[in-house]
């Protein structure tokens, strides 16, 4: 019963996300320095709702292992959180002012090709090893997104720049 709590969760997820820019293009009056300001300070909220009702335990355990630990690996955690924090609020800037200024279809498109950005940067940075298979996956994969290019050069930046800011982050 529990792995289809965690597909439930899953699709649920992938269903906000892919529904997320309707309503954000509603917002376009909005400047989007400010749409991201409502938006962090709401999942800070929920956030703090959440652990601080249901996960109380979790929350102190994981201070106790951070208090415990070296002074290097704080600092570790502590830069590496920052880094993430910062590459994750970029990332929503610049998705919020894509589908904002530039098209849904564009703010769309970063996410497409965030994957292959992702393969490829943890080839790169984090010396991952890719098999055959793999190497056609991710070539198979970039030319199905070469054939959706519409030929827009500004929408194309911008969503390599959405998916690379993305991909940084789940690196970190």
């Amino acid at each position: 019963m529990k792995t289809s709590r965690y597909y439930l969760a899953a699709l649920t997820a992938f269903l906000i996300w892919g529904f997320f820019p309707l309503p954000l293009r509603q917002l376009t009056t909005y400047p989007s320095g400010q749409i991201l300001l409502f938006r962090v300070l709401l999942s800070v909220l929920v956030l703090l709702v959440l652990h601080g009702v249901g996960r109380v335990g979790v929350v102190r355990a994981t201070l106790l292992q951070y208090r415990a630990a070296a002074r290097a690996e704080q600092w570790r955690v502590a830069g590496g959180t920052v880094v993430g924090g910062l590459l994750l609020m970029s990332n929503w800037l610049l998705f919020i002012y894509v589908i904002n200024q530039v098209s849904v279809q564009a703010g769309s498109f970063a996410y497409l090709i965030c994957p292959i950005l992702l393969s490829l940067l943890g080839f790169l940075l984090l010396r991952e090893r890719l098999r055959l298979p793999q190497w056609l996956a991710i070539g198979l994969s970039a030319l199905s997104c070469t054939l959706l290019v519409t030929g827009d050069v500004r929408s194309l930046l911008m969503s390599l720049v959405v998916a690379i800011t993305y991909a940084l982050y789940l690196i970190t």
